[in-house]
């Protein structure tokens, strides 16, 4: 066998190594963030209120890809039980909600709370006690 067909045997060998090693690494990352995305919707406490025996909570249940919507949901809570929850999303500019995304007021027989975003218009919720 000549120098050339060996330079070309060995050179099919190392692009045949290259492209499995790609697919492998192309592989692996579409599993891992297929990963994370399955396990983001685990719901996450990013502020709470308290009003004597009522609490409220806002809770982050995914994060923004890029400069995407974030999931959310407000719980009202009474004496730590659960009894209402809203789920939204919010239009942040692709930044993680924080406390700044929300006030709450309290009222007599309700509380409102109002969910704000850089991009989009605030939007209130209003839960009434029971």
């Amino acid at each position: 066998m000549g120098y050339m067909e060996q330079y070309k045997e060995q050179g099919s060998v190392w692009a045949k190594r290259a492209l499995k090693a790609t697919a492998a690494v192309i592989v692996v990352g579409v599993l891992g963030i297929a990963a994370v995305k399955f396990c983001d919707h685990i719901p996450r406490t990013v502020a709470k209120e308290e009003n004597g025996v009522y609490s409220a909570a806002l809770q982050a249940t995914s994060s923004p890809f890029l400069f995407g919507p974030q999931d959310g949901r407000i719980v009202l809570k009474r004496n730590g039980k659960s009894i209402q929850t809203e789920d939204f999303w919010i239009a942040n500019d692709g930044k993680y909600m924080d406390e700044s995304n929300w006030s709450v007021e309290w009222q007599s027989d309700r509380v409102i709370v109002t969910i704000m975003g850089e991009e989009q218009s605030d939007h209130a919720y209003t839960f009434f006690y029971f």
